[in-house]
């Protein structure tokens, strides 16, 4: 991939903790100090029955 090149990633909103893991390196089973996923551009997409894109609430 050249230099240049930039990666980005979708997440539905109510993935925050998906994509909280793979950024700091935390496995499914809460244990850490795994290897982290890094990436350039986070979009974020909503379903009509989650409620507005903006409201979100801790544990999701």
């Amino acid at each position: 991939m050249p230099p240049a090149a930039k990666c980005g990633i979708n997440f539905c909103k109510s993935d925050i903790g998906a994509s909280d893991a793979l950024w700091d390196g935390v496995q499914p089973d809460g244990s850490g100090g795994h290897p982290t996923v890094r990436w350039n551009v986070t979009t974020w997409h909503n379903y009509e029955g989650d409620g507005g894109i903006f409201r979100i609430h801790a544990g999701w």
